[in-house]
């Protein structure tokens, strides 16, 4: 339905659709404006809506603040209304007026009906608020008198009137001084005003009263206290206070109320979050309709209260959806509101400037919900005006110097555009809506001279609308032009649509001339239906602009130095390349200075001055690339953007962290630092730091979009490795996003990381609806104290994760990531759009820059989120995720500090830590039996080093050591697993439940000592190597070279069988006050036979102090004793003596350390291994971790971990260890054997795989076991005869109808593989099997199913009948995430012992594929359901492997050389050029594979220092590749990395060469 409506005005408004009456008007009638009518239908209050009084029908008001009247004359008034109303679609316009101009000046009111007019005539609605604050004054009260006196506005429908906009800190005086402030509100009384003066209030009621005694029922909005915010003492969830306001005339003259009151709220980020606003603005919206006048937010809030982050594209939607109550909490009655505002230098900003641009960070969101919110009204109107009057028009000069005015019933346009370009706009009434123009037209007649002349519209966003229009002198014509002709002529940064905001007609001469016009019968013609529109054209910026100092360059260059005068800046050599390095070729501004003097802190700056053509018009952003040389500190530099007087600065400091010496990517937004207009930026300066250094800054740009992410060779990552139980450090939390019904996820820690022994599972079961999710929340209080790298995230540009896919086929996983505090309300987060990602079967790193995550329509910019949500996309799978090293990036190449790819040796063919040094036996006091330790060149496996460790039958609690074994090459921190060729002893022990083990049960520890970092370390020490500082007396204590690995001792010698001692004073420079409290004392000794000791410490009357000393049995080997002696701070004298009878002992004493630091040894690591007995095994167990510090591990322990003795009479038991290392990963290959190798089980109690009983089913009726009993049958032998041992494994079972077996209960027998069976290489698995349940048809004496089950299960007796068929049991592989692959293996009776073999593809899950076997862990055995009861016995599981097919692609080898040609990996990391030149082997010509090589160079402290990445294309023509590094004094080690294919979907090669780290020596 078409809309109609009359404007009736000093001009002549012409009906052109005739159906209101039948007939057009006769003719037209000028009326004046007092007698227009009113367009905007009347509210009132009905409840907590706002309601059409005649309709009945909900309104909300939806708008924007207009503020400058509320300081001064008002600027771009009518450019503001019509941008709002017409532009935007606001239906409310808050107009801020000052009380004090409002009673002094008929000019200021006479502007505010103006625009009370034109809002009218536009359907639509004012707040007259008057922007005062605290309390209504006297002047307030004032105007409130005038206005609801004044016709033009009382009981006007359109108007509203906001009382006093920010009531806050309300304090009465004199005898109201006790008064509260919601009483002083509401009443008023006599008010604490600034500097000790008062003034008095007739309050809030008052002035309701007033206005209502004065006639005036408009609707009244009250603000809320705090500054316009509190509406919590007004309103409770009962209802309102008795501090709300009541709508009557004094003296409760019901008679006399209005339409209404409503309540005002201004809410900023510093008023809180989603339930502050509930509890101070949300208990009034139940009762009363509630407006939030203001709201927004500026780039300088960076947090709000309730420890939320307010990211704009967060916070301003999360407020919208709150005020229009999306989640119905408030009955789904939307607030009613006004974004603060359409003013491009009062903050919050809505406009940077006066095209009405909105600022992306907060009014972008308010005109997109306007445009959302409300839709464009346009009416069937023809505007025409004959200039018979001037009916409000006026005129702007665009260029040059026309002139216009109204005279003798035209408008006459005078112009010189012969000088200089000339444009005037003749700006129309503001009540003409034009809302669907149409088209327009006019009678123009020039002078003297003919000319084009461009004609149209110009736009309240300052956009120039026009058509060329050739006219000729003295001849009037008459100029038609429709909308659809007219072509935009300007390029501001406006939105390029010709919309109703237009501001008035435009005019513009194109050839020069010296000339008038003549102007007459103006029409404009608008449509409710319109058909005609301007062509979109959109701004189209200027090119970035970017100062690299070579192609481009700053204008001139100054400065100042500091009170120091020590700084000199010049443009050189080198700049930055495309890739972050230094370019040689390259410049850059180079200042070198120096600290300001002591107590001065100007320091100094480089100013650089922009070009004059330089066009920054858009521009957005600042970027530049800075580096230094100085790392030892954190350097914070200021960055000021000035216009060409300084009168405006725009300025941030930059944080440079400690130990970056690279160059690094800075990026200012000039929202955040209120840069609005960068057209005015005439000039840099950049201050320097405070310290000595040298700065370079490279490639300042001024870019329109946020600037591309310049490669870093400082990677600045926050990684989470799920790495915590070695790091200490917590987990973050991880949520369960639900999906459709029947889809989960879950996420769990498992011992499959990326080249680490940690990582995460996300395991999930897909439906085809919405998928569910699990994110990982990092807004943890102990998480981000724990991780304090996620707390500095502004210089993250990627989120990189390793993922794998372990269900046996690829999958498509949805990432995305959230904003906002998980503390509060689950809906107060936002998520972004989700990025898909094809996920393979094999390890991939995925890196997904932070700018394609959209959230709100916005690109995320840095790394502040608060989850990582990963869902599963491919519908109807289940399976298995592994996940690890999730970070947020400014380098997805980045390298973890955590490399568990290493692997360290320890003894080898090649490598033996051990050389030199002894191994001594560690013994409580009392004990008896050794143990002994022998290290031999051949005794290991296959002729190699080896340690033989001889234990004596009592001796199982005793324990070898060796200290500072050459390992410092051993990162400890990174050792995950012990690796070992181990051979087992002869005979078996028995614990006290008879269970049988082999004497090869060894523990291994790695020990540091504990320190006490409470206080500061004393240690005091004599090893005798040189002149002892101990003078001892008493007994005989001769020097000696017979210490620890032939190093000093002293020889303590006593010939008496009585005790003896030896005494010697403390050294003056053993300063024991500084012990403290508590004190250790350490020592090494060797007896020449059993004898007893003490040590003690003695005060200068020789009396024991402290604990009474140490008393211990000594043996004949060197053994270390360490023990607290207590509070020694006072000891004169130390004593040792003998204290057992006995002559001819002598106890050579070494190592003698005193101090207040925990001298005990600290286990760091720990691991047990088993091994077969009599045999080799090769064993690879995970590291535990203990309390020891691993950056000081100093000495080895082994010993036996039975803690049982041998058997009586027993022979001493020998175990030997080989080729042992430590690793970060478990050793996927067999390091030691050739050929063939097979991982074998004899059920014998070595170990190496034991099965136990799981589930089964048990009921009266049917009754359902299984039993499962190892290292008792097996097999003797080679043997085929049905004769058992007590090495094997029997399983026996019982089913009595296998038809009511619950799902889920069938018992089986499970064990868990060794970690050292890697099945990837296996090709088959055999075992020995003898099928029970008769006798022996050729011993009736040997029971298969002996008497004991026989007993067990009664009546049932020998096998039955159809046991000769045989049985069928089911073995299952199992990998870590209980994926089971199974094999049905039919087995005859044969009475005898049979060998079985099956190929490992014969394993398969249910829908037919094979297991990735590398990740299997357990074995599973199913009996045969099929018959009733059976018993088999098992023995010799054995896989095959075999030694790997060669790859289709490996490195074959790889030299790494100095610049003088020198092998590095032979002399270690120079200064200089190092390159690594690598040769690769493919297996055919058909191979071609794309590689990346990474050269990463470290400092002594483990600071990655550069990085430097290569990629090629390798196959059989081209099998080489390099790369090449520089390496300065600073490096300290060269790490080396091999990927597959490009960065942003990498794979480690697997390739032991793939890796390598060289180290300056």
């Amino acid at each position: 339905m078409k809309k109609i409506r009359l404007f009736s005005m000093t001009l002549t408004v012409i009906m052109i659709l005739s159906v209101l009456a039948g007939i057009l008007p006769a003719a037209a009638e000028e009326v004046s404006r007092a007698v227009l009518l009113p367009a905007s239908p009347e509210l009132m209050v009905q409840g907590n809506k706002l309601i059409n009084k005649t309709t009945g029908e909900a309104v909300t008001l939806r708008g924007v603040n207009i503020p400058s009247l509320g300081w001064g004359n008002g600027e771009h008034l009518d450019e503001s209304l019509r941008e709002a109303l017409d532009g935007w679609n606001a239906n409310l316009i808050r107009l801020a007026v000052s009380s004090a101009s409002w009673t002094t000046s008929n000019t200021y009111r006479e502007k505010v009906y103006r625009l009370v007019d034109a809002i009218s005539a536009r359907n639509k609605y004012m707040i007259l608020d008057c922007h005062s604050y605290v309390i209504p004054n006297e002047t307030d009260a004032k105007m409130w008198e005038m206005v609801s006196k004044d016709t033009n506005l009382a009981n006007h429908p359109a108007v509203l009137f906001g009382l006093c906009n920010e009531p806050h800190d309300i304090k009465g005086a004199g005898e109201d001084a006790a008064r509260t402030e919601l009483d002083l509100w509401k009443n008023g009384g006599t008010i604490q005003g600034p500097d000790n003066t008062t003034y008095t209030s007739i309050g809030h009621q008052g002035l309701v009263e007033m206005i209502r005694d004065n006639g005036a029922k408009n609707i009244l909005i009250a603000g809320g206290t705090g500054w316009g915010w509190n509406l919590s003492g007004l309103a409770n969830e009962n209802g309102f206070t008795e501090f709300a306001l009541t709508d009557n005339g004094s003296n409760n003259t019901i008679d006399k109320s209005g339409n209404g009151i409503m309540y005002d709220s201004h809410i900023y980020p510093n008023k809180g979050n989603m339930i502050n606003w509930h509890n101070r603005v949300g208990v009034m919206r139940k009762w009363a309709p509630v407006l939030i006048g203001e709201f927004g937010i500026d780039r300088a809030d960076k947090t709000v209260t309730g420890n939320e982050t307010t990211a704009s594209n967060q916070y301003v939607p999360t407020l919208m959806d709150w005020m229009e109550d999306t989640n119905g909490r408030y009955g789904n009655v939307p607030v009613n509101w006004t974004g603060w505002n359409l003013h491009p230098s009062s903050t919050p900003r809505m406009i940077r400037d006066w095209t009405f641009d909105p600022t992306t960070y907060n009014g972008a969101y308010v005109k997109d919900a306007l445009a959302k919110l409300h839709q464009t009204e346009s009416y069937d109107n023809e505007y025409s005006c004959d200039f018979s009057s001037d009916p409000g028009f006026s005129f702007t000069k665009l260029e040059g110097a026309p002139s216009a005015e109204i005279s003798g019933g035209i408008l006459e346009l005078t112009y010189d555009s012969t000088k200089a370009a000339s444009a005037l706009s003749v700006n129309l009434p503001l009540n003409w809506v034009l809302n669907g123009v149409q088209q327009l037209e006019f009678d123009i007649t020039p002078n003297t001279q003919s000319n084009t002349f461009q004609i149209g519209f110009y736009g309240a966003d300052t956009e120039i609308w026009a058509k060329d229009v050739s006219l000729t002198a003295g001849q009037k014509t008459r100029v038609t032009i429709p909308v659809n002709e007219l072509i935009k002529r300007n390029t501001p940064t406006a939105d390029g649509l010709l919309t109703g905001a237009i501001t008035g007609v435009y005019i513009s001469p194109q050839n020069a001339a010296f000339d008038a016009v003549e102007i007459d019968n103006l029409k404009i013609t608008t449509s409710s239906a319109p058909a005609l529109f301007a062509a979109y054209t959109p701004y189209t910026p200027p090119a970035d602009i970017t100062f690299n100092f070579e192609d481009t360059a700053f204008a001139s260059y100054g400065g100042k130095k500091n009170e120091s005068a020590a700084m000199s800046y010049e443009v050189t050599v080198p700049g930055v390349s495309e890739d972050g390095a230094d370019n040689p070729a390259g410049k850059a501004m180079t200042i070198t200075y120096e600290a300001p003097p002591a107590g001065k802190n100007f320091v100094g700056y480089v100013e650089m001055n922009i070009p004059a053509d330089a066009n920054l018009e858009g521009a957005r952003y600042f970027s530049f690339l800075l580096k230094t040389n100085n790392a030892a500190i954190e350097q914070g530099f200021d960055v000021s953007l000035q216009n060409q007087s300084g009168s405006h600065k725009y300025g941030k400091r930059i944080q440079h962290k400690a130990g970056n010496t690279v160059w690094t990517q800075y990026v200012i937004d000039f929202e955040e630092i209120g840069l609005i207009n960068p057209r005015e930026l005439a000039r840099i300066c950049f201050y320097v730091g405070k310290t000595n250094d040298t700065l370079r800054l490279d490639n300042l740009a001024f870019t329109r979009e946020y600037p591309k992410i310049m490669p870093t060779k400082n990677t600045v990552a926050a990684v989470y490795t799920f790495e915590q139980k070695n790091t200490g450090k917590p987990d973050p939390a991880w949520y369960t996003i639900e999906g459709t019904e029947g889809d989960m996820i879950s996420e769990a820690f498992n011992t499959t990381g990326f080249e680490s022994p940690r990582g995460g599972t996300i395991s999930y079961t897909r439906t085809n609806g919405t998928p569910s999710t699990a994110a990982m929340d990092i807004t943890g209080v102990d998480f981000k104290k724990a991780w304090p790298e996620f707390g500095d995230l502004n210089m993250a540009r990627y989120l990189v994760f390793d993922a794998r896919s372990v269900s046996g086929s690829s999958i498509d996983l949805d990432v995305s990531v959230k904003i906002g505090d998980t503390k509060q309300e689950k809906y107060f987060l936002y998520q972004s759009l989700p990025i898909t990602k094809h996920i393979g079967t094999g390890w991939t790193r995925t890196a997904i820059p932070l700018s394609d995550f959209i959230i709100n329509g916005k690109c995320l910019t840095s790394g502040w989120v608060t989850q990582i949500c990963f869902a599963i996309k491919t519908p109807n799978v289940s399976g298995n995720l592994l996940i690890d090293n999730i970070a947020l990036s400014n380098n997805p190449t980045f390298i973890l500090e955590e490399d568990y790819s290493n692997t360290y040796d320890l003894m080898t063919s090649d490598t033996n830590v051990f050389t030199g040094k002894e191994w001594r036996m560690e013994q409580d006091a009392g004990k008896i039996g050794y143990l002994k330790m022998a290290a031999g060149t051949t005794n290991g496996y296959g002729g190699t080093p080896g340690l033989t460790l001889d234990i004596n039958s009592n001796s199982y609690d005793n324990r070898m050591v060796v200290e500072n074994p050459v390992w410092q090459h051993i990162d400890f921190k990174n050792a995950k697993y012990f690796t070992a060729m181990v051979h087992g002893g002869t005979e078996y022990l028995f614990d006290n439940n008879r269970k049988s083990y082999a004497a090869n049960k060894i523990t291994v520890e790695f020990l540091s000592s504990k320190t006490d970092f409470s206080t500061a370390p004393a240690i005091y020490t004599e090893n005798f190597d040189n002149e002892s500082v101990l003078n001892w007396e008493g007994a005989s204590m001769t020097p000696s070279e017979e210490g620890i690995n032939n190093s000093g001792a002293i020889v303590f010698t006593s010939a008496s069988t009585d005790p003896q001692y030896a005494i010697a004073p403390i050294p003056a420079e053993w300063n024991f006050n500084q012990l403290g409290e508590k004190a250790w004392v350490s020592f090494s000794t060797f007896a020449s036979k059993d004898a007893q000791i003490n040590v003690a410490f003695l005060n200068e009357n020789k009396e024991v102090i402290g604990n009474p000393g140490y008393t211990g049995k000594l043996q004949v080997y060197w053994q270390q004793s360490t023990f607290e002696v207590g509070d020694i701070s006072q000891a004169k004298y130390i004593r040792i003596g003998k204290t057992n009878t006995g002559a001819n002992v002598t106890v050579r004493l070494d190592n003698l350390t005193v101090s207040n630091q925990d001298l005990n040894p600290q286990v760091a690591l720990s691991a047990t291994i088993d091994a077969s007995v009599n045999t080799w095994s090769h064993v690879t167990v995970p590291l535990n971790v203990g309390n020891g510090d691993l950056n000081s591990v100093k000495m080895m322990r082994i010993y036996s971990a039975l803690n049982q003795p041998t058997p009586e009479n027993g022979t001493d038991q020998q175990v030997i260890l080989s080729h042992m290392r430590l690793s970060g990963l478990p050793e996927e290959e067999l390091t030691v054997p050739d050929g063939d190798f097979t991982y074998k089980a004899t059920f014998d109690g070595d170990g190496m795989l034991e099965l136990h009983n799981t589930g089964g089913y048990y009921s009266a009726a049917n009754n359902y076991f299984a039993n499962c009993r190892d290292k008792r049958y097996g097999r003797t032998g080679n043997s085929d005869n049905a004769t058992i041992t007590n090495a094997g494994v029997q399983i026996q079972y019982h089913i009595a109808d296998n038809t009511n077996i619950p799902t889920g209960s069938m018992a089986y027998a499970e064990g868990t593989l060794p970690y050292s069976w890697n099945l990837s290489r296996a090709e088959t698995m055999s075992f020995d099997i003898l099928l029970a349940g008769k006798m022996n048809p050729e011993d009736e004496n040997v029971w298969l199913w002996n008497t004991g089950n026989e007993k067990w299960y009664g009546a049932m007796g020998a096998a039955p009948a159809n046991w000769e068929n045989g049985l069928t049991p089911t073995f299952a592989l199992l990998d870590e995430f209980g994926n089971e692959y199974t094999a049905s293996v039919p087995i005859d009776f044969t009475g005898k012992w049979q060998t079985v073999s099956l190929p490992l593809s014969a394993f398969t899950n249910m829908a037919g594929e094979n297991p990735n076997y590398g990740d299997i862990k357990k074995m599973r055995i199913y009996p045969d359901k099929n018959k009733t009861y059976g018993s088999f016995y098992l023995d010799n599981l054995t896989f095959r492997v075999t030694e790997p097919e060669p790859a289709d692609f490996s490195v074959e080898s790889v030299a790494v050389m100095g610049e003088n040609g020198e092998n590095l990996t032979e002399s270690g990391l120079t200064a200089g050029t190092a390159t690594a030149n690598y040769t690769f082997a493919l297996k055919d010509e058909t191979i071609e594979q794309d590689i990346t090589l990474l050269a990463a160079l470290y400092d002594k402290d483990g600071r990655l220092l550069t990085t430097k990445q290569e990629r090629t294309t390798v196959n059989t023509t081209n099998n080489t590749a390099s790369i090449s590094v520089e390496a300065d004094t600073n490096a300290a080690a060269l790490k080396l990395f091999l990927w597959e294919n490009d960065l942003q979907n990498m794979r480690p090669l697997n390739d032991k060469k793939a890796k390598m780290e060289i180290t300056k020596r």
